[in-house]
Order: structure tokens, then sequence, then C-alpha cells
């Protein structure tokens, strides 16, 4: 089907896909409370509890791969979109094209020389530069459109590392089977990304290796170079992935590559705006509410600091108001999440209670500087600073003035913590319905108020 670049809009596709990774993480969830469900019930046979899990298995797969083809089309569409809408851009992919007929090659690929002319169909035949260059999506873009390779040790560079391991698990599922190969280990041993840092591929094999009990590695061993032994040892065992740590790395790239892409052209960029995945950080702050998974708290922490440090020149006063809201409770989530970890350090483990100290004292810090508001009223940081002291009370005498909508309730993190309180609950029944599309849940700040 032709890319239809009418009406494309990359903040809106990032927001669905973002929104629908944590749909598939929440269908796994289900399948997971169930099958738990069915292991604490007395009476079923071995043989019922093997069908079941071989059930998990494949669903797992079938959601692991259907995440990778939501990926991989998002990264088509923003690409192709770009090419047409931006001449520098265009106009390098074209080159690359035409050093594909001066060559000859083109012929092979189905390409006429008359084609060279017909730049819609050069567009919507990207597969062939793909091919041709040997290039994932991810790669192809960074290169064509001039974006700073990840730096060793960067969060970013991380995340293409786990990417790179998750792709090629999806390539094997996908084309021969769930268990580990030669060609498996081949291309991963190919790939830029983990020669830089082999450890990065290690690391995955000893998780790997742990998970079938084969603990005769250790994690420290063969730092600079691959561990040939332990991918030996692993031949024709099960592949091993995890969804809740896969599509998080989804999640970060596309909004990193998202983020690089609209900030490529200035004047797209308008001082006061929301960013591009500003709704993303209220969904990230939803769903690690919901699982008390911190995965999901870093991994918006983590693209604030690409938001904060590559675009707006680590200035948070260039942030958005509606961006630091979302921010803040981000966190305000990563701060409840260390309040366990310091209640189970011991009295006589000065150096690790000094260290949580001093973080948690940097993050207030950091809410204190968001907490700057240039243009939301008053009663939006009363409403924040209810939420992180826990004061329900003041929250909801803030709430009765605001006449919010069931949806608006509903669809906010900054209200998730008080679900289960009386007093929100009371209001909650009392709201409007009230409809509006997810996308434009923030236009519900009002700076006169």
């Amino acid at each position: 089907m032709p890319y239809k670049e009418q009406n494309y809009n990359l903040q809106l596709e990032i927001q669905l896909l973002t929104k629908t990774f944590l749909i598939l993480l929440s269908d796994i969830e289900k399948m997971n409370e169930k099958t738990d469900q069915l292991h604490n019930e007395k009476g079923l046979n071995f043989e019922h509890f093997m069908k079941r899990d071989f059930k998990q298995s494949y669903t797992n797969q079938a959601i692991f791969t259907y995440a990778h083809s939501l990926f991989e089309r998002f990264l088509t569409h923003m690409l192709k979109h770009e090419i047409r809408s931006n001449n520098d851009i265009k106009k390098r992919y074209l080159e690359r094209w035409s050093t594909l007929f001066e060559k000859g090659e083109h012929k092979k690929y189905g390409f006429s020389v008359v084609d060279m002319r017909d730049d819609n169909k050069l567009i919507e035949g990207l597969n062939v530069l793909l091919s041709v260059e040997s290039k994932t999506t991810v790669e192809f873009i960074i290169s064509l459109f001039g974006i700073k390779k990840p730096r060793k040790g960067s969060e970013t560079f991380f995340r293409m590392c786990e990417y790179v391991i998750s792709r090629e698990i999806r390539n094997t599922i996908t084309h021969r089977g769930n268990l580990y190969d030669d060609v498996f280990f081949t291309a991963l041993k190919r790939n830029k990304y983990l020669q830089d840092d082999p450890q990065e591929l290690n690391e995955y094999l000893y998780v790997s290796m742990h998970e079938f009990q084969q603990l005769d590695f250790s994690e420290d061993k063969c730092k600079k170079s691959f561990n040939e032994s332990a991918m030996a040892s692993l031949i024709n065992s099960p592949l091993v992935f995890h969804c809740y740590e896969d599509i998080p790395t989804l999640i970060f790239l596309s909004s990193w590559l998202a983020l690089e892409t609209h900030h490529l052209d200035k004047n797209r960029i308008k001082s006061g705006d929301p960013s591009l995945i500003c709704y993303c950080f209220n969904m990230l702050n939803q769903y690690a509410h919901k699982t008390s998974d911190s995965t999901f708290i870093y991994t918006a922490l983590d693209l604030y600091r690409i938001l904060k440090n590559n675009h707006y020149k680590n200035n948070t006063e260039l942030l958005s108001d509606i961006d630091k809201f979302n921010i803040i409770q981000s966190l305000d989530l990563y701060l409840r999440s260390l309040r366990p970890q310091e209640d189970k350090t011991s009295e006589s483990d000065f150096s690790e209670r000094k260290q949580l100290k001093q973080i948690e004292k940097s993050i207030k810090k950091e809410i204190e500087k968001l907490l700057d508001f240039k243009e939301l009223g008053t009663r939006y940081k009363s409403l924040l600073k209810a939420s992180i002291t826990n004061d329900v009370s003041k929250l909801c005498k803030i709430l009765k003035s605001m006449q919010l909508t069931k949806q608006q309730l509903n669809e906010w993190a900054v209200f998730d913590k008080f679900r289960d309180e009386k007093k929100f609950q009371t209001i909650l029944a009392s709201s409007p319905e009230g409809e509006r599309e997810f996308s434009e849940w923030f236009f519900l700040f009002d700076s006169s108020v």
C-alpha cells in the first residue's frame, strides 16, 4: 500500500505507538495473572500446566514480534514523511539512488532508467536502499538524517545494544524458529555497536545461561571480547527474551529518534509548546504506578535527560510547563521507588544510606527547579504539590473548583495514587463524562486559573 503523506502528525504517531506498546504489556500482565491463578488451583495435572505454558510462550513470541513490526512501521512512516517534507533530506536520499543507477545495480531490483525521475517510486522503494547498504531502518535514519551516533557508555548506546540483540531474536523467531543458532551469534558479532562494547552481549549471554541454570560462566570474563564458549553452550537452547525489558527499549528508541527528527527543523520548535513526547511521559507515569515497575520510571527519566540536554541546552526553563508537570511526577515516582531500598538498607551500611540520601536530595532539588511554572496557573502548582505530599484533602478541594471530566481524571497520572481514596472516588463519581481524544488531554490546562 502506498505511503500516505496526508495528515501525518509525528506527535500523534509517537503517542499512539507508545500507547499501543503499553497495551501489549498490559495484555501480557493479564495473561500472567491468569497463569498464576491456575497454578494456585488444586487438582490440575501436569499435562494441563504444560499446555498452558506452551500457549503462553507462543503468545509472548507473537506479542514480541508484533511490537518490533509496529516499531519498524513507525520508523518507515517517519522516514518517508521526512524525505518528502525536508528538501535537504530528500536530496541526500535521491543521491543514494543516483549512485545505484550509475553502477547499473537498479536493474536487479526491477527499476528502469525512467524511474530516476519518479521521486515517489524511489521513496516507496526504500527497502531496496536498506538492502543495498545493509542497514537497519534505525541505522539508515541515523545516517541519512545526520543524527549523532550514540556515544559509548551513554544510555542511548546501551539501549541500542539491547535493540540489536532484541531485533536479532525477532529475526530468528520469524525466519528460523525459537532456538539459538550459529546465524544468530554470527549476526551479533558482526554488529558495530556490540563490537564497540562486547560486554553488552556477554551480559545478555550471562542472563540466558542463568535462565538454563548454566552457572559456570562468570560475568567478569571476556569484558573486551565475545565469550565464544558461552555462545557455543547456548546453541539449540530456547531463545531468552523478556517483553518487559525489550518493549521499553523500543519505547525509548522510538521517542529518541522522533525527537531527533523533529528537531532537525528548528522552525518546528516554538517556545512554550509541549514537547513531542509530552503525553508519553504521562503514559509511562501511569504504567509505572500501575505495575510498580521502575523500568518505566527510568525510561521516562532517560527521555527527560535527552530532551533537556540534547534539545534545551540543559536549561529547564525552556521546557514547557506541561512537560515540567509530567516530569515532576516521574521524579516523584522515582523518589517513592527509593524509599523501600532505604528501609532495607541496614544502619551499619552507612555509605549506601548516605548515597541514597544524596540521590533523594538531588531529585528534590530538581523538582523545585521544575516547579517554576511560567504559564500554568497557581492551581496546577498547588495540585501537583498536594500530589507529591500525599495531601488528599487539599487535592480534592482543588479538584472541586476545576470541574474536570471523568476521562480527564482517569487519564491523568497525577491522580493515580489517590484512586483508592473515598474523597477522590466521590469527586470522580460526580464528574461529567466528557470525551476528547487522548492526545488532547493536556489542553485541560488553562493558564488563567
